[in-house]
């Protein structure tokens, strides 16, 4: 692939389904293969998830693709669909997806006007996506009302005054199954900032940081402060702040105490509009309430 090709992302619009075929002993690797070889990427990056005897459904598992790949791509793609051996295409064979994926069934535009009109709706969608901001406070002692949340108006405000549109998200649980299943489900609701509070200590109970590892590997997690692990409540070896992303969405988790949070933001907004990489802000950030431990 040309890296000079014009590139359109799928945003999690990553399905196909070829309708009106006729399977007989087919081999559903080689229609994978053929797949990806008409629309230009890996074979590995197709995978074939439903198989009925009419229809298959394909997922592509990357999240963007050459856009002249797909424009009125339909024809192209049936008819080397029908070389497979086993499968036969009817009368009304067609193939439909949604998002950018259905342009593959557009006929009668060039691929280059197409893809700057797809070009313009991208952007549109990247700074529409990029200024909205979810904030999630976690805590079992909110949840009970034992403490007040005084984390998330803060934030909103903050937010909200950097020329954000934000919003308070739902208390979340000390519990990383749920943590990590929110913020996947904040992401695909188009939040570009997903910010939370809580749950970054050393106690058996925190594990905001490992919920934003397991979405991202590669996550930035800065010690603020390093404890002896095992002793007294110190179930993990300190305090940390993670910065991690999925697709195009930024997942930053603060400590607790509100001093803490106030005396971050300022360089949490600075990091964002900048758009530091997520070990420069979380760096910064542990860098900034490191001085709260050191005497």
């Amino acid at each position: 692939m040309s890296h000079d090709a014009a590139q359109s992302r799928l945003f999690n619009k990553t399905e196909i389904f070829i309708k009106g075929l006729v399977l007989k002993d087919v081999d559903l690797g080689a229609v994978a293969s053929v797949v990806a070889h008409e629309l230009g990427i890996a074979r590995d990056k197709v995978l074939v998830i439903d198989a009925r005897d009419d229809l298959i459904s394909l997922d592509v598992l990357q999240q963007s693709i050459e856009t002249q790949k797909i424009v009125g791509r339909e024809p192209e793609l049936l008819e080397a669909l029908g070389q497979v051996p086993g499968l036969s295409l009817t009368e009304d064979a067609c193939i439909h997806s949604q998002g950018v994926l259905g342009m593959l069934g557009v006929q009668g535009v060039s691929a280059r006007q197409l893809a700057s009109k797809v070009a313009a709706t991208e952007s549109m969608i990247e700074r529409m996506v990029a200024n909205r901001c979810l904030v999630f406070p976690t805590g079992n002692e909110i949840i009970e009302s034992k403490i007040t949340d005084t984390n998330t108006p803060f934030l909103v405000d903050a937010m909200h005054g950097a020329g954000f549109t934000a919003q308070a998200g739902e208390v979340l649980p000390d519990d990383e199954d749920v943590l990590v299943g929110k913020l996947l489900e904040a992401a695909s609701m188009g939040f570009g900032v997903v910010l939370s509070t809580g749950g970054t200590g050393a106690e058996k109970k925190d594990c905001m940081v490992e919920a934003i590892q397991k979405i991202d590997p590669d996550a930035a997690a800065s010690y603020i402060v390093h404890f002896t692990k095992g002793q007294g409540r110190h179930h993990k070896d300190g305090v940390r702040i993670a910065v991690g992303q999925v697709d195009r969405t930024i997942f930053v988790a603060l400590p607790g105490p509100h001093s803490e949070v106030a005396q971050a933001t300022p360089t949490l907004l600075e990091g964002l509009e900048r758009r530091w990489s997520k070990k420069e802000l979380a760096d910064a950030l542990a860098a900034l309430l490191r001085g709260n431990y050191i005497h």
